[in-house]
């Protein structure tokens, strides 16, 4: 008895050209197919298929538009919905980095080294020439999170000129909070994400954003994102007991 193997077709219409502007990613970036999957000649169903891949195959990931990947497999480069990938952590690091908002453009003051981390023992991706446009991505201490062309990376705000207003003032606060208990500051929004201090109990920060259930927080010189769970803000005296009550349920730090 023979079976056929299905080939999807029903595949999300997405994103047609020019619907978004097609965002390059970092070189090494890669993802592996969950099932047989086509590859199109442009970002959506009504385009041609030019080959189709078989399940668990690995694509190098070239840039993205909305839903949908430019791969390159073999000699074929084409374009498949990211429905149908996964990614390692390090390939979904590189996407995130990618699809994060600017908040500001600057220019480097001298040549600059562009970090992996935001520290001086930090591997470095590259070297920045003096006068170079810089897209700032956010900001964490003393660097800045930036986007050079296709590449991302760590910068120092010593050596960086603001365009127009500072970085701060592009995130408008959302007003003041207090932690109700030890509480990790995270590099992004969820438990995966490295720490980048522990706050202590009672300690005030300011709101920048919300993201689900994470609020991107500043914590003296410092901006990350923290469990709303764990925080009352400032005027809310029902969200104290809840949080408390969390707290007490979770004695893990988020």
């Amino acid at each position: 008895m023979q079976f056929s193997v299905p080939v999807y077709t029903n595949q999300p219409v997405g994103n047609q050209p020019g619907d978004n502007e097609l965002e390059p990613l970092p070189p090494n970036t890669y993802g592996t197919t969950t099932a047989r999957l086509n590859v199109r000649t442009g970002p959506g169903t009504n385009h041609s298929v030019l080959t189709t891949l078989n399940k668990d195959e690995r694509v190098e990931l070239i840039a993205k538009t909305g839903q949908w990947y430019q791969i390159k497999v073999g000699n074929v480069e084409g374009y498949v919905s990211g429905q149908f990938l996964t990614f390692s952590q390090e390939s979904e690091d590189q996407i995130e980095e990618v699809d994060e908002e600017i908040i500001a453009e600057g220019k480097t003051t001298a040549r600059l080294n562009l970090r992996a981390q935001p520290n001086t023992n930090s591997s470095i991706r590259t070297t920045l020439s003096k006068d170079q446009t810089v897209q700032i991505v956010k900001k964490e201490g003393n660097w800045y999170f930036v986007r050079v062309g296709f590449q991302t990376g760590w910068v120092s705000a010593d050596f960086i000129k603001i365009d127009g207003n500072n970085v701060e003032d592009n995130k408008p606060s959302l007003g003041s909070a207090t932690t109700t208990a030890r509480l990790n500051l995270r590099s992004g929004a969820g438990t995966s994400h490295r720490v980048l201090t522990t706050l202590s109990v009672g300690q005030k920060v300011e709101l920048l954003q919300k993201q689900g259930n994470w609020y991107q927080v500043k914590a003296g010189n410092q901006t990350g994102w923290v469990s709303a769970d764990f925080i009352r803000t400032d005027g809310n005296n029902g969200r104290r007991t809840t949080s408390l009550l969390l707290a007490l349920r979770r004695p893990r730090l988020a």
